[in-house]
């Protein structure tokens, strides 16, 4: 069983900027597996359908972010400074975080055009455990309503022309953040 859910995630992470560059509703099977250096076969038998695929992505992307941050998190940081970092795959230009992003993006854009429920439940538990990671940083946050805000603002720049997404949140963040 270890074995082949390491291959998944070798598939899955083959793919990170097939999708980030060209969509995942772009991408066909035949794309991925052409990525993958695999037959189509394999990739029908390691995963359903397309979109495990992105879903198994997006946990081994979690995966890596929510190291980052605990990594952070065990550093003397303000408060402020947590909560940014929370978000930091919004504010950041660094391209491997970009990248990150627009995997997110494209996950997002999958469970709202056709939604599963393994995909929803996915979704619920990221809120669930970053609304109980925003309040753990102060019993003044109130996670729900930051996290739901700043993913809003994260759909709203996928369908506005010019929407400063950074702008957008920084200015959210920073009165709530504090000074210290």
């Amino acid at each position: 069983m270890i074995k082949k859910d390491l291959k998944r995630k070798n598939i899955a992470k083959s793919c990170c900027e097939l999708f980030a560059k060209n969509g995942f509703s772009n991408i066909t099977v035949n794309a991925i597996a052409q990525q993958a250096g695999i037959g189509k076969g394999t990739v029908y038998e390691y995963f359903e359908k397309k979109e495990d695929i992105i879903l198994v992505l997006m946990e081994c992307l979690q995966e890596e972010y929510d190291n980052n941050l605990l990594s952070f998190d065990n550093q003397n940081h303000t408060p402020k400074e947590k909560l940014f970092s929370i978000f930091e795959i919004f504010l950041s230009d660094d391209e491997k975080i970009s990248m990150q992003k627009e995997i997110y993006k494209q996950f997002l854009i999958t469970t709202l055009s056709s939604p599963s429920d393994t995909m929803l439940d996915y979704h619920e538990n990221l809120r669930n455990k970053y609304i109980c990671v925003i309040e753990n940083i102060s019993e003044k946050f109130d996670g729900g309503l930051i996290f739901d805000t700043i993913i809003g603002f994260f759909t709203i720049s996928i369908s506005t022309k010019n929407y400063d997404l950074k702008k957008t949140i920084t200015n959210y963040l920073e009165p709530i953040g504090g000074t210290h």
